[in-house]
């Protein structure tokens, strides 16, 4: 029984390698099919064979770059907006990803001024470009393992000098500071969900309600901050800060 049962994982492994290894083929020429048309101006045939693409596991910053342009010829400015920032998160170094997203933001009809991030965010975000979170975590584990090690050999009075007891005051406060950065980054990540703006107009409710008050009107192409979900609602955050309810079907998750 035990032989059988490994038989059948071994080919359920292998069928598994099998299949992925052939969706990576079918991507790639779903990729180079879609470039085609979109270098022959078939844009919209571009659209759906970028989209086959990304169904069969293809992501990449080029592919959702191609994209945006084929959407920006079709006069999408939301989609177009929505596939440039995803190129940009893959690649934000990209100078041509920097320069189309500029050029298509100009379009948008919305100018909502920015409400700058508070201090700390601030200086999460810098951490969390140096170190990433994972990192942090796992140095805060090792450290304070060091520390629970330097301990012992305090409390069992094996050895003591003043580099050992630099070393735990070094541990201890690293560990913390770096459990605690990886922790709060991790409940409160510093970049939060954001979403755009797919329709020609939304409407935002003060309530999750249709019949409630209208707060705002926004137009295609912005980009929102997400805030929390409720069905099929979802309660969105402008870049001045102002909130409210609307359907989530009009907006593209980055």
């Amino acid at each position: 029984m035990k032989i059988l049962s490994c038989v059948f994982l071994l080919v359920c492994t292998c069928s598994a390698a099998f299949i992925a290894h052939a969706q990576v083929p079918e991507a790639t020429q779903a990729f180079d099919r879609a470039t085609r048309l979109l270098n022959q101006g078939a844009y919209a045939e571009a659209v759906s064979a970028y989209e086959e693409a990304s169904r069969d596991g293809l992501e990449s910053a080029a592919l959702y770059y191609n994209r945006a342009i084929a959407h920006y010829r079709l006069e999408q400015i939301g989609e177009s907006v929505l596939y440039f920032r995803r190129a940009e998160l893959l690649d934000p170094d990209d100078p041509k990803v920097t320069h189309s997203l500029s050029i298509v933001s100009a379009r948008i009809e919305d100018r909502f001024s920015e409400l700058p991030a508070p201090i700390w965010t601030r200086l999460q975000r810098l951490l969390v470009s140096v170190i990433p979170v994972n990192v942090l975590l796992i140095s805060g584990i090792v450290l304070y393992l060091a520390l629970m090690a330097l301990l012992v050999v305090y409390i069992k009075r094996i050895a003591e000098n003043d580099w050992l007891r630099r070393a735990r005051y070094v541990c201890g406060i690293t560990a913390v500071f770096f459990l605690f950065a990886g922790f709060t980054t991790s409940f409160w990540p510093p970049f939060p969900d954001e979403s755009v703006v797919l329709v020609d107009e939304l409407v935002l409710y003060e309530r999750p309600d249709e019949q409630a008050s209208v707060s705002e009107r926004i137009h295609e192409g912005l980009v929102v901050t997400t805030i929390t979900k409720a069905g099929d609602w979802i309660f969105i955050q402008l870049p001045n800060g102002a909130q409210g309810w609307t359907t989530s079907d009009g907006l593209g998750a980055i």
